[in-house]
């Protein structure tokens, strides 16, 4: 997996790149009008607060891409604060448990925003305005 962030024309894009194949995993996209929420499993509140105002809550289940199931299928940066985007100010993978993984992306302000699965190569993508 690989996981990235860009800058639009009226979007910032945040994509979570999936290696392997077969049926997309289940996936849920919780809006917070804050820089933090609580976090599976503990129930504490995700610390430190994201940056921005307010906070995507991304969760997605397992993946299995034949990594060895003792070894971690994503190996990029656990955090991603991109200089060029609007909206999207930071990107954060911050737990996994019983198969589903989260990933948390703080946000400028509440902004409309479309989720999208897609294919070749698989992916989780979501756009948020900046218009």
């Amino acid at each position: 997996m690989t996981m990235r962030v860009a800058r639009h024309d009226c979007f910032d894009r945040w994509v979570m790149e999936f290696t392997g194949s077969g049926p997309a995993p289940g996936w849920s996209v919780t809006p917070y009008g804050a820089s933090t929420f609580l976090v599976d499993p503990s129930g504490e509140p995700l610390s430190p607060p994201l940056e921005g105002t307010a906070s995507l809550d991304v969760a997605f289940g397992a993946w299995y891409d034949g990594t060895p199931l003792d070894q971690s299928a994503y190996a990029g940066p656990l955090v991603l604060r991109p200089g060029d985007t609007t909206e999207i100010l930071e990107v954060r993978l911050i737990s996994g448990f019983e198969g589903i993984s989260h990933a948390a992306i703080g946000l400028a302000e509440p902004r409309p925003y479309k989720v999208a699965w897609l294919t070749d190569p698989v992916r989780l993508v979501i756009d948020v305005s900046t218009a």
